[in-house]
């Protein structure tokens, strides 16, 4: 009967249906439930109705409350294991009832006024664990440049160069002697000298003119790259601020306040300067590529093959031993480019200055790694104190709630129950070991072994500590970066040998230190107690309080043997009084065994249902306990017959 009257009412737990489930009435062999129909009566004269094979819609409002016996066992089994999601859900809107009208905003859910409430702290906790992504990328950098590696790849890079150099140096060309020594072959040759070393003046001017104009189109093309990223950014900007600007317009429609959003707000951007620079660097190197292409008689190309071709003219015409000393010179000369090339200097990539730079600076970089850790840790304690901000909005939405339950001692009623909300950890062990190789050696090696550590380290933490966190987040830390296991020894192991294959060390580091496994989540306690720490009666107990007293909702409500695991004691000092509080305001409709139930909480209608197996009909008699059939009932059936009830009574002297 109470599986058919939820059902008609459309109950969002009809999956725990102990009677109306494929096993027993919708067995689909025999198809008995899709004979008969539930009907429910409503005092403003209407019914509802819902054949008994079908299950109430996912859009269908509830009527009544129902709480089958299994669904109560699943919450105290899951509230057991530490948590339930059912629960949290019923928690919030239970709370929510409580909220006073004028502090709900004009939202229909806990979760729709808490989005709003932390909208703006949730935008702000993910600008800086953006900067922690940045700040992670930077410590990485630093961590591979400081490994023996990176620096003896250096030092080898640098050793080759420099060997490079020697051999260069040591192949220089042989000394050609000069034919225009003698005055005879000096007289004879000057008009040649003269025009060859005209030429090579020249066609030094027109490479040192080439070399200009190229390092001014890779300073003028570096500045038009970084004045597009600043016009980008610009335009990002502005994109954000113009959707802040259609929110913040509707937030102050909401507050009725007579101001425009350019009262408050203003952002002036202007870009013209931008504008010209970029449009100067754009012309500056279009003139280079035309000053290097241009084949105009005056043009760098055109003036380089004159000389060449001249000096090739004159080359031509020379004697032997003056045309192998100009070609001495033109060795010469190379080898003192490449010589050049080769030593660079600090700023020239892949040069022996460069490579000795790169290397001293490596001294520096364990200053540097220690800044960006220590700021890291600071970005990282600012996430917290974001989350902590939310938490303490969730906190004044329970307020109204921890009031009324403290209303509850007017009863005369024991009734200890705390709201509370905490920094919780959610999945942080299931999402972090799939990032990890637990075959590679490490810290986590071995897959039994690493939940083992890992439920250790998780217990130890207090996640609503931000030092505690920190401690947290940095054991875990080293343990990414050294084998703290006994046979490990400390060995220092790197991050990448520890993923799995594809895996990048910046992920792991994100989902540590952005603490997206980090939550605001509402907390019940009785006398003091977590759930997970009360025997299964006293959760039973603290679920039946819950949806008694402090559920606000004033829709009928069926509980199933409410009495399961309780004793009479219990049940007669709390449960009866919760009942009898809630029958206040709302329908209450048991299924119980139990005499303080039916009588105690003083029972305006009794139904004894019983069932004849023979003709396999159900027969059903009802009314109030002043009825004889009904009392008479009551004692045979809940007091287990009359004599066994004086029996009792005599035997305590009552």
């Amino acid at each position: 009967m109470a599986d058919i009257a939820a059902l008609a009412g459309d109950t969002k737990n009809f999956k725990s249906f102990s009677f109306l489930k494929d096993t027993r009435f919708r067995n689909p062999r025999n198809k008995l439930a899709q004979h008969f129909l539930g009907a429910l009566g409503w005092h403003d004269g209407t019914e509802s109705e819902r054949p008994l094979d079908q299950d109430p819609s996912e859009t269908s409002v509830e009527r009544v409350k129902y709480l089958p016996q299994s669904y109560l066992e699943t919450l105290c089994n899951e509230l057991g294991d530490g948590g339930s999601a059912t629960f949290d859900t019923e928690l919030r809107k239970i709370i929510y009832t409580h909220v006073p009208e004028e502090a709900r905003l004009g939202y229909t859910s806990m979760d729709e006024l808490l989005d709003f409430k932390v909208a703006e702290i949730d935008g702000a906790r993910e600008q800086v664990i953006r900067e922690i992504s940045k700040a992670n990328a930077e410590i990485l950098q630093a961590e591979r440049r400081l490994t023996p590696e990176f620096k003896q790849s250096l030092q080898e890079q640098l050793d080759a160069k420099v060997a490079e150099y020697n051999a260069l140096v040591a192949s220089k060309p042989a000394q050609v002697e000069d034919p225009t020594v003698s005055d005879a072959a000096q007289e004879e040759s000057k008009a040649a000298t003269e025009k060859i070393q005209a030429l090579e003046d020249e066609l030094k001017k027109l490479r040192e003119e080439e070399k200009l104009l190229r390092d001014k189109k890779a300073t003028d093309a570096k500045r038009q790259a970084v004045l597009s990223r600043i016009a980008q950014a610009i335009a990002n900007h502005k994109k954000t601020h113009d959707q802040f600007v259609d929110e913040l317009a509707r937030m102050l429609a909401e507050a009725g306040a007579d101001l425009k959003v350019a009262e408050l707000v203003e952002l002036k951007i202007d870009t013209s300067t931008i504008d010209t620079l970029a449009k100067a660097a754009r012309e500056s190197i279009a003139g280079v590529d035309a000053a290097l292409a241009s084949q105009e008689p005056m043009g760098l190309s055109k003036r380089r093959e004159v000389a060449e071709a001249a000096m090739a003219e004159i080359k031509s015409k020379l004697g032997e031993k003056q045309r192998l000393f100009i070609i001495f010179k033109d060795q010469v000369a190379k080898w003192e480019r490449a010589k050049e090339e080769l030593v660079g200097n600090k700023h020239k990539p892949q040069s022996i200055e460069w490579f000795k730079a790169e290397i001293e600076s490596l001294a520096a970089l364990p200053d540097k790694l220690a800044a960006l850790r220590a700021n890291r840790v600071e970005l990282a304690r600012a996430v917290h104190e974001q989350i902590g901000k939310t938490v303490e909005e969730y906190r004044r939405l329970y307020e109204p709630v921890q009031q009324f339950v403290k209303s509850a001692a007017k009863m005369d009623m024991h009734l200890p129950l705390d709201f509370d909300v905490r920094i919780e950890e959610s999945n942080f062990q299931e999402q972090f070991f799939p990032r990890i190789n637990r075959q590679s050696r490490g810290s986590f090696s071995g897959v039994d072994e690493s939940n083992q550590l890992m439920r250790g380290l998780l217990k130890e933490v207090n996640f609503g500590d931000v030092d505690s966190t920190l401690k947290f987040l940095e054991t875990i830390d080293d343990m990414l970066h050294f084998d703290r296991r006994e046979s490990g020894a400390g060995r220092e192991t790197r991050i990448v040998d520890q993923l799995r294959k594809g895996g990048e060390p910046q992920d792991i580091l994100d989902y540590l230190y952005g603490m997206g496994y980090l939550a605001p989540r509402y907390s019940l306690t009785f006398d003091h107690q977590e759930i997970s720490q009360l025997s299964p009666g006293e959760r039973g107990l603290l679920l039946l309080v819950f949806y008694l007293l402090v559920d606000k909702d004033d829709i009928p409500i069926i509980i199933d043997q409410p009495e399961e695991n309780l004793d009479n004691q219990t049940i007669f000092k709390v449960l009866v009084k919760c009942i009898k509080a809630a029958k206040q305001r709302r329908q209450v409709i048991m299924v119980t065994h139990n005499p303080n139930l039916a009588v105690v909480c003083d029972a305006e209608q009794i139904i004894c249902a019983t069932c004849d197996k023979a003709t396999n009909t159900f027969n059903y008699v009802s009314g109030g306990i002043e009825s004889p059939v009904i009392k008479s009932t009551v004692v045979e059936i809940l007091e287990g017959t009359e004599p066994a009830f004086k029996n009792r009574k005599s035997k305590y002297g009552l």
